[in-house]
């Protein structure tokens, strides 16, 4: 006995199946109440409500659409018992399932009563599948036991007298299988009698429909089973699929509802589930889910008898909820033997599915149901707001729910609880016994508007007074709110304005949408300043606000209050007044009166502030003015404003509030120290508002504003600029030392032994708590300042002679008189100085001087020996030097300097302008003069180290024992340098060059740094920065030489690039940078045995730059050590394939030597040693030999593809080789394109075939859409240069390369780089080969792409590598006229592949030619995508001209397919109003008559394919083609005619138009071989066959004027009303009551002929609903006018 199952596409098949068994339990009736939202449910017999499947269940109207509109999500069964014959379902309160987040909701949800109640209610379905509900009528069955009750066990003799079968007692095996069961037949493998997991067994359980089925039943899916996760288990996922307790404990990774395993057996690995108590590591369902005492599958079981199964038993209370009857727990006992009796009987299967139901299922059913209780919102009757309290008070006609937020969320407040989906205590706010999730209050919905039209919506919510639901909710508005509403709205006169579902009751019913008037109480009490003060002692200002009425309100300032808006409080002397900025301390409000502190102001207030008291006169007086809102009251009421209110000012005599005074008798100037000390009463911490630092804390200079020294004698001040201030000790003695400048002016001042000190007020400020600032002393106090003299005799610091400019500069130790100096007391090297004295105009006292020297004496000194200049002696005489107080040097012998200064260059990823060093000669030699800073002299490079540089650079070079660097450099290059200065000599600058060393910004390494460098500017007359000579700088930072030698040995090498420069740039002036700097680097290897670049290391830690032709000068050099590493590469490589000599020296020598310029310097160098091979492939070698090299040399192409002198790690391209996937499922699909390719550069595309696992077994392919059979496509930019290159190798990617590779090159057309080439080019080297030879396939393929030409990047992509050698499916034309904007037609491209035009733009182009004269093309941009196989281009064409347009269109795609030519063609007639019209197209015309717009029209007509239409009806057949006659949708006023000619036409066919989204049937009238239709629209138009439904009112222009009755009819609260025109004119539709009064105006306008529908609410005009009886409705139309009657009921 089998039961046949029912699968759920059995039961939904486009549409109700409605299903009926006979034994089936039926439904009554069913009603639904909007207002409670409960759903009554009555049936013909009584069902068992404990087990009900409420996913089963779904609500449905009579729209139309293909499935049912709401799917239960939940909901709470509200019957107490058992068993009834009704079933009350509350659809919002607790249990809620939620199918698709794999947990129970928590809390309420109003989503299905808003989706339920979003329906059409008047056609309102409850559709309920197939064992929803069970029924109580049992299947019959023997009663073997006679104890009235089924029994499925075997037969057992109870020994032991436990009520329950044991293993040793005896039993009958019914099913043979060794073991008293009822459970599912397995195969007991170990024979212990149970079954355990890895045996086979015959899987059971719950099927869909609740009904029990084992897997050897008829529709048996394997998700019906026992719940444990034991493998991949098929599943009818359909929309009303629900597990069996509406949730599940586990992850649902796919989505699917099962507890599924991923993976073949026996590989599973579970899905991740929530092992509660017991754990038995099972995804069961863990609990009685369904509460029906019965265990189901997943369901915790205690399995007394070892049989992994529930035994059936009659029906008993399980005290110890063991889930099986023992003797002391309460037995329902049906044969009264007082035992609990378990046997097998034998049953009638009424459903076949092999068990016994004592349950039996309900059939399916779609049933109508009644709704009720609609109009029961809440509606608000009263508001008041009370500005006192800011409290907005609603009243409504019923109680709603006060809880504003969630529950279960942070809960108490502050202490930051995540929400656990558990009901804990203090979280039911509303009481209702569930938890809510929704917000019962949306503060948002609550606006207001006042009488002149001024709105404010809340933006929050402060608080809400009730604690419990009520019909009145106290609202305590925020801050901000309140202060909006009652600054923007006159309250006085203010509206509410509630948005639907502002509020909720408390049976979750939203509040409807209302206006009503506010009650408004004004601010009795608001605060108001009455009287300030101001302590000038602390700087404190005191604020009293209605210190005298009774009720007083606290000025709050303490957090979450606001502190006082201190920009809003402002004080005044007559017209001149300020706004506070702030203050020091804290303010303080007094909890006791009502005065506000604000002390401490901000020393710029406090300034500010007295200033303007200590400029009052007699007459004159603070005021204070506070605008509104600058300080709060504890109800968050704002202040009043107030204006001018009288300020008190006050003092006090403590000491430490008194500002701080100088102490006349301590004020020093030191003239030795250049120190100004300043004693005070007190400690004083800031001066011009800046704190007074430590000595050690001194930064830097100060402005020194604010005090000065003043001249009795000449009524002068004497004022300074910058200076030192700063305390050492105590912080009651400033200190001031003067910069130099300063120093010197009061030095130098006459009089300044009688000077008197001044000090602006506020200046200096006291350190403490009050920090009052000074006051001011003025000349007249006569504060005498003493001047101490300085005694000590001037001495010499340094003395430098700048051969540049013949001055000679000496700097001393302290200032000296100008006018006692004279340069004849003044000798250098010997020599008497005749010259003249230069100091800064006007001085009189100097510590640095110059004299320039006169010619004579200039030339004596340049005429030094070599030695002498080298280390010169200065000499002055006896009293040469006078300091200001007359104190006299002696005769002084000092070390000097013969140098000069000099331009030195920035590096830096910033650099500053150049800066001038000066340099000491300390080395001469026959090609060479050495300068070195003084920095760098002794510290980094000494004597013995410039003995080497010389002898390397004169006479021996370190890599040539023959000559010195010059020489042989000169000798190579054919040539020498300018010799700019005409000395015949180079000059060596060593300093600090400034780079990134330590720093590494802007993408720089900070190991980097310049070795050297030279200009070519320093050659050029009157250039910027130029030191005119021929000059090397040498870097010193971190170059050392004296401690390192390889230090030493790069500055050779940088002597060698610097002057190889020189030497090229002066005999090739026009020769790219990237060939001079590759030559010089070529000849470090030649001169110096290796080659440096900015570093310590010989080769750079990085790839090489990706442009041969490019490298990067200036403050970007330093990024440029790939760039010359490249070139270095390149070079090398030269040499070694390409030398005539065998040295490789003969190929730079001829690229050196060339009168060429750039990559023709290299050809033609080739053709100079008769070498006949192009510049373009030796690069394409050159850059495949970068790879090749990287993993082992190349054997098999006589070394083409490697280097000799060099073993590479790394591929030396300036941009990562990219991998291709080639592999569509991650967009990775081809064709793969590239783009900003520099000139002369090559790029790697790496293509792998397949991998292995870590033991060498293959593991997986990769590049699943690139096969060996397929051909590789390579389309360039037009016009550019391109050589291509395949590399296949056998290996790993960049694994030890053997010795199996192939190297194939692309055959590319020079004009279109255009070029194809087989992916397996020998049947050896098949890619992705791994059947014969899995470890040593073709695994990779590497394209080398090197780019031969200096073409700049185009704008789109440089090239595009692809697979594809064919045209797509479809990409096609096609056209729609613009319904929103008149004339113009939409052009649209639909393509299975992207288009792009010759220069790459992703853009199709389509030319238009028109029959009257015009011609053209259009340019289509991206619509929209799906995917990568489908592409949507449009534009917009204006309609200027009546005529054929022929439109064509040609793509292609990056791959450099050209698509097949499609074309269109567009018939465009100008339609004027004034004269009707015919328009042909294709099959078709379409026939317009006078007036049928209100406006001329250009009407596009043709062709539209269609497959590029909306989808035609089901179950027709098209007989023509689609016929666009103008824009869709666009109605006209009169009847056209639309005609189609065929060859054969017969009763089946009608003509459809597409209007509104769908195609409508429009009728059709057969005249011989036409049909013929009527229409009030343009549009698209087409003929099909099938069996027709009704016309489409709508799109037909009736004859008559008709009013229908309005439906329905009685009716509340809406109602539909209908009419026909049968021409245009204007329209209105009326209602009246039953007096004649107009309550209600449904439309007012104009209208075009046609059928038209209205929808009435039941409002009046004001928003009220009528009351209940009979209404009047008129329509008016032109010169036609009926009324009919209708009826409101309540």
């Amino acid at each position: 006995m089998k039961r046949k199952i029912l699968f759920l596409s059995q039961i939904l098949i486009a549409g109700l199946i409605h299903l009926t068994t006979v034994q089936s339990t039926s439904i009554t009736s069913t009603s639904y109440d909007a207002g409670y939202n409960v759903l009554t449910i009555a049936f013909s017999d009584s069902i068992y409500t404990n087990n009900i499947l409420l996913g089963r269940m779904t609500f449905d109207d009579d729209n139309g659409g293909p499935k049912p509109d709401v799917l239960f999500s939940g909901g709470t069964i509200l019957n107490e018992g058992s068993h009834s014959d009704t079933l009350q379902i509350s659809l919002i309160y607790g249990g809620i399932i939620d199918q698709w987040e794999n947990r129970n909701i928590w809390g309420n949800d109003l989503s299905l009563v808003n989706a339920i109640e979003a329906l059409d209610l008047s056609s309102l379905k409850l559709v309920i599948e197939e064992g929803t509900f069970i029924r109580d009528n049992a299947e019959p069955f023997e009663d073997t036991d006679g104890n009235g009750v089924y029994s499925p066990v075997e037969q057992f003799t109870d020994l032991n007298d436990n009520g329950i079968w044991d293993g040793a007692e005896e039993f009958i095996d019914l099913n043979g299988n060794s073991t008293w069961d009822d459970a599912e037949q397995f195969t007991d493998l170990n024979d212990n009698g149970i079954w355990d997991g890895a045996e086979e067994f015959t899987d059971c359980g719950v099927n869909n429909n609740g009904v029990y089925i084992c897997d050897d039943d008829s529709g048996w899916n394997e998700s019906f089973g026992n719940g444990v996760c034991d493998g991949v288990e098929s599943f009818e996922d359909g929309y009303f699929l629900f597990p069996e307790d509406g949730f599940w404990n586990f992850n649902d990774n796919n989505g699917n509802g099962v507890c599924d395993n991923a993976g073949p057996p026996p590989l599973w690995e579970c899905e991740p589930f929530i092992d509660v108590e017991p754990l038995n590591g099972l995804c069961d369902q863990e609990f009685d889910s369904d509460g029906d005492g019965i265990w189901f599958t997943g369901e915790e079981l205690s399995d007394l008898n070892g049989n992994s199964t529930w035994d059936d038993a009659e029906e008993f209370t399980d005290l110890n909820g063991d889930s099986l009857w023992t003797p002391a727990e309460p037995l329902v006992d049906f044969d009264s033997d007082n035992e609990f009796d378990e046997v097998s009987e034998e049953f009638t299967d009424l459903n076949d599915n092999g068990i016994w139901d004592q349950y039996e299922p309900n059939s399916f059913i779609s049933i109508d149901v009644l709704v009720s209780g609609q109009n029961v919102s809440p509606i608000l009757s009263s508001a008041n707001y009370d500005a006192n309290v800011n409290v907005l008070t609603l009243v409504f006609d019923k109680l709603v729910q006060f809880d504003q937020i969630p529950e279960d969320e942070t809960f108490p407040p502050g202490q930051n609880r995540p929400g656990n989906g558990n009901l804990d205590s203090g979280e039911d706010r509303n009481g209702n016994g569930v938890l809510d999730k929704e917000t019962n209050i949306n503060i948002f919905k609550v606006g207001f508007a006042d009488n002149i039209g001024s709105t404010k919506t809340l933006e929050g919510l402060g608080s809400l007074v009730q604690t419990a639901d009520s019909d009145t909710m106290e609202i305590l508005l925020t801050r901000n709110d309140s202060k909006s509403l009652e600054t923007m709205l006159d309250i006085s006169l203010m509206n509410v304005n509630l948005s639907e579902g502002a509020f909720m009751d408390t049976l979750y019913n939203p509040s409807e949408m209302s206006t009503l008037p506010i009650t408004s109480t004004l601010d009795s009490l608001p605060l108001l300043a009455d009287s300030a003060i101001y302590n000038i002692s602390e700087n404190s200002l005191f604020i009293f606000f209605r210190s005298k009425e009774t009720n007083k309100r606290r000025v709050v300032v303490t957090p979450p209050y606001p502190a006082p808006v201190y920009s809003k409080i402002s004080l005044s002397v007559g017209d001149v007044s300020m706004n506070l900025s702030g203050i020091n301390g804290t303010p303080f409000a007094s909890p006791s009166d009502i005065f506000l502190r604000i002390g401490q102001l901000i020393l710029s207030d406090q300034k500010e502030l007295e200033m303007l008291i200590d400029e009052m006169d007699t007459e004159g007086a603070l005021s204070l003015t506070i605008d509104e809102y600058a300080v709060y009251d504890e109800n968050n009421n704002g202040n009043l404003q107030v204006v001018d209110l009288p300020v008190t000012i006050i003092s006090l005599s403590d000491f430490d509030k008194q500002p701080p005074q100088i102490i006349p008798s301590g004020l020093v100037y030191d003239a030795d120290t250049d120190i100004l000390t300043l004693p005070w009463d007190m400690e004083v911490g800031f001066f011009n508002e800046v704190p007074i630092p430590e000595r050690s804390e001194v930064s830097g200079n100060s402005n020194l504003e604010g005090f000065a020294l003043f001249d009795g004698s000449e009524d002068s001040l004497i004022t300074f600029g910058q200076g030192e201030i700063y305390y050492l000790t105590a912080r009651d003695t400033t200190f001031i030392k003067l910069s130099e400048a300063d120093a010197e002016l009061l030095e130098n001042y006459p009089n300044r032994s009688t000077l008197t000190f001044t000090i602006d007020p506020f200046t200096f400020y006291s350190a403490g708590t009050y920090n009052n600032g000074n006051k001011a002393v003025t000349k007249d106090s006569l504060f005498s300042v003493h001047y101490s003299i300085d005694e000590s005799a001037p001495k010499v610091n340094e003395v430098l002679f700048n051969v540049a400019d013949s001055t000679l500069t000496i700097t001393l130790d302290e200032l000296v008189m100008v006018d006692l100096l004279y340069p004849e007391k003044l000798a250098f090297g010997g020599i008497e100085i005749d010259g003249e004295i230069v100091v800064d105009s006007g001085a009189q006292f100097v510590s640095n001087f110059s004299v320039k020297v006169f010619s004579d004496t200039y030339d004596d000194i340049i005429s030094l020996d070599d030695d002498v200049k080298i280390s010169p002696l200065f000499q002055s005489a006896d009293s040469a030097f006078v300091n200001a107080d007359s104190a006299f040097s002696g005769w002084i012998d000092w070390k000097a300097n013969y140098g000069r200064k000099f331009w030195i260059q920035s590096f830096e990823a910033f650099p500053p302008a150049p800066v001038l060093v000066f340099a000491s000669l300390r080395s001469v030699g026959i090609n060479c003069e050495i300068y070195v800073d003084e920095q760098a002299w002794k510290t980094k490079i000494d004597s013995a180290d410039l003995v080497a540089i010389v002898t390397a650079f004169d006479e021996t070079a370190p890599n040539d024992s023959s000559k010195g660097i010059a020489d042989a450099l000169r000798e190579f290059l054919g040539g020498g340098e300018k010799d700019t200065d005409n000395n015949g000599k180079i000059s060596f600058v060593f300093t600090d060059i400034f780079d990134e060393y330590g720093k590494g910004r802007n993408d720089t390494k900070s190991s980097l740094y310049v070795h050297g460098y030279s200009t070519i500017l320093d050659t050029l007359d009157g250039a910027p920065y130029s030191n005119h000579g021929d000059i090397i700088y040498l870097d010193t930072d971190p170059m050392s030489l004296n401690a390192d030698d390889q230090d030493l040995r790069a500055t050779y090498n940088a002597l060698v690039q610097e002057h190889a420069r020189m030497i090229m740039q002066h005999n090739q002036p026009d020769q790219e940078n990237w060939i001079i700097e590759g030559v010089s680097a070529v000849l470090q290897k030649k001169m110096a045995g290796d080659v440096k670049f900015f570093g310590r290391s010989t080769a750079p830690a990085i790839t090489a730059g990706n442009q041969l032709t490019y490298i990067a000068t200036g403050y970007q050099s330093l990024k440029g050590r790939k760039d010359k590493w490249n070139v270095y590469l390149f070079l090398s490589y030269l040499q070694e394939k390409y030398s005539i000599s065998g040295t490789g020296w003969d190929i730079i020598q001829a690229i050196a030597r060339s009168d060429s310029v750039g990559i023709k310097a290299v050809s033609d160098a080739l053709v100079t040693l008769d070498i006949n091979i192009d510049i373009k492939d030796i690069f394409s070698d050159y850059g495949m030999a970068c790879y090749l090299d990287a993993v082992q040399s190349d054997s098999m192409y006589n070394s083409r593809y490697s280097f000799d002198g060099f073993d590479l790690q790394t591929p030396p391209s300036g941009k990562p080789a990219v991998l291709l996937s080639w592999d569509a499922s991650i967009g990775k699909e081809s064709p793969y394109t590239k783009k900003d390719i520099l000139p002369w550069s090559y790029n790697y595309l790496i293509m792998r075939g397949y991998s292995f696992d870590v033991d060498n077994n293959f593991n997986s392919y990769l590049s699943p859409d690139l096969d060996n059979e397929d051909s590789l496509v390579f389309n360039g930019y037009d016009g550019i240069s391109f050589r291509m290159k395949k590399l296949t190798l056998k290996s790993g990617f960049m694994d030890p390369m053997n010795t199996d590779y192939e190297v194939y090159d692309f055959e590319l057309d020079e004009q279109t780089s255009y070029g194809t080439l087989p992916v397996t080019t020998d049947p050896l080297f098949t890619f992705r080969d791994t059947l014969d030879n899995a470890l040593y396939g073709v695994q990779n393929i590497i394209l080398m792409i090197a780019k031969t030409d200096d073409a700049q990047p185009p704008a789109t992509y440089d090239f595009a590598v692809s697979n594809i050698v064919s045209v797509p499916d479809f990409s096609d034309l096609f056209a729609y006229q613009n319904p929103g904007i008149q004339n113009f037609l939409d052009v649209y491209v639909v393509s299975q592949r992207r288009v792009f035009d010759q220069l790459g733009n992703e853009e199709p182009i389509v030319e238009y030619s028109v029959n009257t004269g015009d011609s053209g093309s259009i340019v289509l941009s991206e619509l929209t995508s799906y995917g990568s196989d489908l592409v949507i281009y449009h534009t917009s064409k204006e309609l200027t001209l009546e005529g054929s347009y022929n439109f064509t269109y040609q793509g292609i795609d990056q791959s450099g397919n050209l698509f097949e030519r499609d074309s269109l063609t567009i018939v465009v007639d100008y339609y004027d109003p004034g004269s009707s019209s015919r328009i042909v197209a294709g099959n078709a015309e379409y026939n317009l008559q006078r007036e049928s717009l209100g406006t001329p029209l250009m009407i596009a007509a043709g062709v539209v394919p269609i497959e590029r239409s909306l989808s035609l009806p089901e179950d027709f057949t098209p007989v023509s083609d689609i016929i666009m006659f103008g824009p869709s949708d666009q109605k006209i006023n009169r009847s056209a005619t639309v005609t189609f000619f065929l060859n054969e036409v017969d009763q089946t066919m009608s003509i459809y138009e597409l209007y509104k989204g769908e195609w409508r049937n429009i009728g059709t009238e057969i005249i011989e071989n036409s049909l013929q239709a009527k229409t009030n629209s343009l549009g698209q138009f087409i003929v099909l066959s099938g069996i027709h439904g009704d016309l489409y009112r709508d799109l037909i222009i009736p004859k008559h004027y008709t009013l229908f009755q309005n439906y329905p009819n009685p009716f509340n609260p809406s109602t539909n009303f209908a009419f026909d025109l049968p021409e245009q004119g204007y329209v209105t539709l009326v209602v009246y009551d039953i007096m004649g009064k107009e309550i209600a105006r449904i439309f007012d306008g104009d209208l075009s002929g046609g059928y038209y529908k209205f929808n009435w609410d039941g409002r009046q005009r004001f928003g009220a609903m009528p009351s209940s009886g009979v209404y009047f409705f008129q329509l008016t139309a032109n010169d036609f006018q009926q009324t009919k009657k209708m009826l409101i009921i309540k």
